[in-house]
Parts: structure tokens; C-alpha cells; sequence
């Protein structure tokens, strides 16, 4: 594939996850939200969440990482392509490039699910790493697509088997929220978390130095101005940009259609700290030197 139709590709994949498609259908399962004061229990919050996990990576002495790109096949644009829309909103191909980690997704889906309280980030961490043989990079992939896929059940193009409803409605309740912002009365624990493993897969890309310096650091550059900011860009896009021209070609935008494309203030600070997660863990492994705070 030609580095111009590689590239476009992920533009596709963008301009297909600022203009999804309303599912209502979908939307009526994952749209219900866990108020706060029924939580049985939180995520760590985020100056705690990277120790926590090097207590999982340093419980374990089978530790590797694999190398996106070089070991697995995956470029940075293909994970770009995965973060930027569901899978089934669009026909690129090159998505299925993780298909054969779908298996490995469902494992940890099932374990999850056999889980009477719900289960946090450095638990799911640990469930992944025990799937994956210890193997870093594989079990970030793992949970980036099993967490999605049960949040919003629109990955199934590349997984094997499919998930009920009632599965998707289930699952909200097996994986921790997280609490983080104060101003939300009302928790998505489901589409918090798919988001963190998602930002963590792409930290992981964007610490490979699998090209040539320079080339490299420009890269690097793209990934560290467009992940973290990914819940603010996506807003302006939608909102400013995206309707502005549906505005200009006549069509008119209710206020229950805009509301539809607003997301939940917690999605932007899961993004920023599942980003630096993935990064630092990539630099635990590498020196076993890591920064106490991932915000």
C-alpha cells in the first residue's frame, strides 16, 4: 500500500468517526448512564492509576513488549485508523490487520464478565497480561478492542462472534467507573474505559522508534498534538465545522441532534491519561523509570 493511500485512509477513517451515524437503537443501550451514588466501586484516580500498574507489571516475571510495527504489523496509521471510528462505520480493509487479535479480546471479555464486582483498569490490565503471556503490547491490543466492542458493539466487522444486547447492557456494570471529573453527576464506565485503552494503544505506537529520526520525531509530533486532544478537537469538528456545513447545504440541526454529538467531559481526561499510560509503560519496560503522575 502507497504511503499516499495509507494516509488517506486514516483521513477516512476521521472524517467517518466525526460524522458517524445515529444508531438509535444502540443508543437506547449504551446511553444509559450509572449515577454516581450507585457505585459500588471507582477506577484509581489519576496521579494513582500508573503506580498501580507497574505493581501489575512488577507482580509478573514473563514481561515483554512486542514492537507494533516491526513484530506485529501495525503502523502508527493503522492505529490511528482504529482510534478514529468504529470499525463499522466505514469499509477500510486494513483494519483487519488486528483481526487476529479479536481472539484474545474475547478471552478477556468472558473473564470480565464472570466477575461479580466491577472490574478496574489495573485489574483489566492484569487479566490481559495473564492472556497474553505477559506480553505488554498484546495485551493493550487486547483490551482496546474487547472494551470497545462491548461499549458500543460497532467493532464487529473483525471479531468472530457477535454480542447480544443484553451483553452490551451487562457489561456496563463489570468495568469500573472512574469519578474523575466533578461536575459529572452520572458515570460511563463503558465508554471511559474503552477510550483509556484505546489513548494507552496509541502511546504505545507513538514510543516506537521504528523509522528514521527525523521522520520519527515528525511522527511523534502528529501523535502528541492530536491524541490527547482528541474528546476537545472532536467537539469543534462536530459542532463548528462538521454542522456548519450541513448548515450551509440547508440542512437544519435540532437541538436533540446536537446533543446526540456531544461527549461526556471524562472522555478528555481519560484520553490525556491512557496516552501518557501507554507511553510510560513503554519507558518502565524499557528503564524501569517512570513519572508518578500521568496527567
Amino acid at each position: 500500500m502507497s504511503i499516499e493511500n495509507k494516509y488517506l485512509q486514516t483521513v477516512r477513517s476521521i472524517y467517518r468517526g466525526i460524522t458517524s451515524p445515529k444508531d438509535d437503537h444502540l443508543k437506547e443501550i449504551v446511553g444509559m448512564r450509572t449515577p454516581r451514588e450507585e457505585c459500588t466501586r471507582f477506577n484509581p484516580p489519576p496521579e494513582r492509576l500508573l503506580p498501580e500498574i507497574v505493581k501489575v507489571l512488577e507482580s509478573r516475571k514473563d514481561i515483554s513488549l512486542s514492537n507494533l510495527k516491526s513484530d506485529l504489523g501495525i503502523k502508527r496509521s493503522d492505529v490511528m485508523t482504529l482510534f478514529a471510528s468504529f470499525i463499522d462505520h466505514h469499509k477500510i480493509e486494513r483494519v483487519k490487520v488486528f483481526s487476529p487479535y479479536t481472539e484474545g479480546a474475547v478471552a478477556v471479555i468472558n473473564g470480565v464478565m464472570e466477575k461479580q464486582l466491577p472490574v478496574t483498569i489495573p485489574e483489566q490490565f492484569g487479566m490481559a497480561l495473564g492472556r497474553s503471556e505477559g506480553n505488554i503490547s498484546l495485551a493493550v491490543i487486547y483490551l482496546s478492542l474487547a472494551t470497545r466492542m462491548m461499549a458500543r458493539n460497532s467493532d464487529s466487522r473483525i471479531f468472530p462472534i457477535s454480542f447480544s444486547d443484553n451483553a452490551i447492557f451487562l457489561w456496563k456494570n463489570k468495568v469500573a467507573p472512574f469519578g474523575w471529573v466533578e461536575n459529572d453527576s452520572d458515570e460511563d464506565p463503558a465508554g471511559d474505559t474503552y477510550h483509556l485503552w484505546l489513548a494507552a494503544l496509541a502511546g504505545i505506537s507513538r514510543e516506537e522508534k521504528s523509522d528514521p529520526g527525523p521522520i520519527n520525531k515528525a511522527k511523534q509530533f502528529v501523535c502528541d498534538n492530536t491524541y490527547p486532544h482528541v474528546a476537545g478537537v472532536t467537539q469543534i469538528l462536530r459542532h463548528e465545522f462538521f454542522f456548519g456545513i450541513q448548515g450551509l447545504v440547508g440542512h437544519k440541526t435540532d437541538d436533540s441532534e446536537l446533543q446526540d454529538k456531544i461527549e461526556w467531559p471524562t472522555h478528555g481526561v481519560v484520553d490525556r491519561v491512557g496516552y501518557n499510560l501507554g507511553r510510560y509503560t513503554v519507558n518502565f519496560y524499557e528503564s524501569h523509570n517512570h513519572i508518578d503522575n500521568p496527567l
